[in-house]
């Protein structure tokens, strides 16, 4: 219903198709890059937040580590999860949820704050503290996709977090 009255397919919102290989190459370096300077942004909130003790990796075990995959059918599965979420997140958050937050608010950067927001609190079964990081990660994706003016390198690097953050859980546990 929000999009369709600006006759916009799920192609469109997505980003539309790679013209070339270069276009393909740039939204995986994009996805890498800004994943991995996410991760060290949320490493030093983490930090500074206090959960480098030994104990954050039991907490997480405790309240997560039930998702982790054991099996090599699970590990399949999960990364075909992963993908499904990264895919399907992208899409409602930064697709959908962004734009129709900055028609209503008419301010693109506080709507990305809101569904940054509205993300972390989406993940409330991982603990305040890990929703403020995946807040902080949702943020990321959020400017990845406005300035890129596409889902694509989002839903690659929401994939890739979703992906080693279960292949860890299962190392860890």
């Amino acid at each position: 219903m929000g999009i369709a009255p600006s006759r916009l397919s799920l192609r469109e919102l997505i980003g539309g198709r790679w013209r070339r290989i270069e276009d393909f190459l740039l939204d995986i370096a994009i996805a890498v890059g800004t994943w991995f300077g996410a991760l060290v942004v949320i490493a030093v909130v983490a930090l500074a937040m206090g959960m480098d003790h030994s104990g954050s990796i039991d907490d997480a075990r405790r309240q997560i580590g039930f998702l982790a995959p054991q099996s090599g059918l699970e590990v399949f599965l999960w990364i075909c999860l992963s993908a499904t979420a990264g895919f399907c997140e992208e899409v409602l958050f930064r697709g959908y949820l962004q734009k129709q937050f900055s028609r209503l608010l008419r301010n693109r950067w506080i709507a990305l704050l809101v569904v940054s927001i509205l993300f972390g609190l989406g993940h409330g079964y991982e603990g305040t503290q890990r929703m403020l990081l995946i807040a902080l990660l949702g943020l990321a994706f959020g400017i990845m996709s406005m300035l890129r003016k596409s889902l694509r390198p989002a839903i690659m690097a929401h994939t890739l977090q979703d992906t080693i953050s279960g292949l860890l859980l299962k190392v860890l546990r």
